[in-house]
C-alpha cells in the first residue's frame, strides 16, 4: 500500500528522554475541560461531542456521554468521575481508520525538547463488534489546526500530524490508568486523541480524566560536568518527590557518590514518566606544587629579604617554623606571606644554615607537611 504523502512523523511513541530548561506553565493541566464535565447542552444522540465545550469533532462522529446518556448501553462501570466522558471507535477497516477529538491549546502549547507527562482512564467496549482487543489511546499533535469533520480515516493521515504518545493496550471493560511521556520535536497548539491506528481491528473506547503536563526540568536535574580531586568523593544528587531511581550501575537510592572519573546517568520514574540525565566526572590531581627557596639575602636592598615558599594550587591551614640548627624555634606564623625577614625578635640573626617546616591543607583535605634546610646571607 503507497504511503500518504502527508502520512504523521512518528516522534514518540513511549519516551526516555533528558530533560531541558526552557519556559513552559510547569504544573498546568493542558487539556482544558479534562472530565467532559462542561457541556452547552447536554448529549441525546451518538456523534455529539461538539457539545462537550472545547472539544472539536476531528474525524466523525466522536461520541459524547455523561449520566444522562450513555450511548453505548449497557455499558460497565459507567463513567469513571463526575458526570461526563467521551468515546472513540476504530472502525476495523484496511486503512486502520479512527473517531477522534481535538482541542486548540495555543495558549499553552506542547514546546519542543520539553518532557510532558500524560494521565488518562480508559477503557473499551465490552462486547459486539467494536470490542475486539486491538490497541491503546493515541495521542497526536498539530501547529496548526487540522481540517475538521473528516470521515474515514485516521488522525495520522492529516496534514501535519506528529504521533506523540500511545497508551499501552486497552484490553479492560472497567476503567483503568494509563500514563507515559514524551517529547515533540516541533511546537503543538491543537492535540488530538483517538485510538491507536490498528488495521481491520474494530474496537471502541472510552476516555475520561485526561492530564498533559510539562515536568519540570529545574526539579531534576545532576548538574553540569564538573571535575573532581583524586581522593575526593562527590556527592551526585537526584532527589525527585515521589520517584525510584536507577543509576549506571544499577543502585537505586536518590543519591550517589562518585570517588572516581567517569560518566554517569540516572533514569527516574515518577508520575508515570521516565526521565533520565547523564553527568561526565573527570579527575584532576589537585596536590599544590611546593617551590621553596634555598638561600635568601635579608639585608634591605628590596631584593629576596623575606623567606616563604611558594605553593602552586589551592591551599588552607597555612604554618610556616625556622628553626637555627639547635632545633629551638625562631619564626613561626599561620600565613606563608611575607615570610621571615631573618630576624628574631626584632634583632637580626646571624648568616647561616636554618632549618624550615611548612604545613597547609590542599584542596583534597590532604594535610601536606614538608621540611628542609636555608642558607641566610647578609651579602649578597
Amino acid at each position: 500500500m503507497e504511503k500518504n504523502p502527508f502520512s504523521c512523523a512518528v516522534l514518540v511513541k513511549f519516551c526516555l528522554c533528558s530533560l531541558l530548561l526552557t519556559l513552559p506553565l510547569y504544573g498546568q493541566n493542558l487539556v482544558s475541560n479534562s472530565s467532559f464535565e462542561s457541556y452547552s447542552t447536554a448529549p441525546d444522540d451518538q456523534g455529539q461531542i461538539t457539545r462537550a465545550t472545547g472539544w472539536e469533532e476531528v474525524v466523525v462522529s466522536a461520541d459524547y456521554m455523561n449520566t444522562t446518556y450513555a450511548c453505548w448501553s449497557p455499558e460497565i462501570g459507567g463513567v469513571y468521575s463526575g458526570t461526563g466522558f467521551a468515546g472513540f471507535a476504530s472502525y476495523g477497516d484496511p486503512g486502520g481508520s479512527s473517531e477522534a477529538i481535538g482541542q486548540d491549546i495555543s495558549a499553552n502549547p506542547i514546546l519542543p525538547g520539553i518532557t510532558y507527562s500524560i494521565r488518562l482512564h480508559a477503557k473499551k467496549s465490552h462486547s459486539g463488534f467494536y470490542s475486539a482487543n486491538c490497541g491503546g489511546v493515541e495521542l497526536t499533535g498539530f501547529n496548526i489546526p487540522p481540517v475538521l469533520g473528516s470521515l474515514g480515516i485516521h488522525p495520522e493521515s492529516l496534514a501535519g500530524c506528529n504521533v506523540l504518545w500511545i497508551s499501552p493496550p486497552v484490553f479492560d471493560s472497567i476503567w483503568g490508568y494509563y500514563s507515559g511521556c514524551f517529547q515533540s520535536t516541533t511546537p503543538i497548539n491543537y492535540i488530538v486523541f483517538s485510538t491507536e491506528k490498528n488495521i481491520n481491528c474494530p474496537q471502541y473506547i472510552f476516555i475520561d480524566s485526561l492530564e498533559i503536563k510539562a515536568q519540570s526540568a529545574s526539579s531534576f536535574t545532576l548538574g553540569n560536568d564538573t571535575s573532581i580531586c583524586t581522593g575526593q568523593t562527590f556527592l551526585l544528587d537526584a532527589t525527585y518527590l515521589g520517584a525510584t531511581y536507577v543509576w549506571q550501575d544499577n543502585s537505586t537510592n536518590p543519591t550517589y557518590p562518585v570517588t572516581q572519573a567517569g560518566t554517569y546517568f540516572v533514569t527516574i520514574s515518577a508520575g508515570g514518566c521516565q526521565l533520565k540525565d547523564t553527568v561526565q566526572i573527570t579527575e584532576l590531581n589537585c596536590s599544590a606544587t611546593v617551590i621553596v627557596p634555598n638561600v635568601f639575602t635579608p639585608n634591605g636592598d628590596g631584593a629576596n629579604d623575606f623567606f616563604y615558599p611558594i605553593i602552586v594550587g589551592e591551599y588552607t591551614n597555612p604554618e610556616l617554623i625556622i628553626y637555627n640548627r639547635w632545633g629551638e624555634p625562631l619564626f613561626q606564623d599561620d600565613s606563608f606571606t611575607p615570610g621571615w625577614d631573618g630576624k628574631t625578635n626584632g634583632v637580626e640573626s646571624p648568616e647561616g644554615v636554618y632549618y624550615w617546616v611548612i604545613k597547609f591543607t590542599d584542596s583534597s583535605g590532604v594535610t601536606i607537611e614538608k621540611s628542609g634546610n636555608l642558607s641566610l646571607f647578609r651579602t649578597p
